[in-house]
């Protein structure tokens, strides 16, 4: 049986469309490669910033 939860990070992961989470303050708490990809930003650098990093 596959993990769910790791087929769930898998495809967040390998998708080349932009997919970001942040939470209530604005916080970004996920950065997948296609969010690099559009925004120029990696998730190292990007993961725990504001929103405020894309959004002027």
């Amino acid at each position: 049986m596959v993990d769910e939860a790791w087929l769930c990070q898998q495809l967040v992961a390998q998708a080349p469309e932009a997919i970001l989470f942040a939470d209530r303050e604005g916080i970004i708490r996920l950065w997948n490669a296609g969010a690099e990809a559009m925004f120029g930003y990696r998730a190292e650098e990007a993961l725990g910033q504001s929103l405020d990093l894309i959004i002027p």
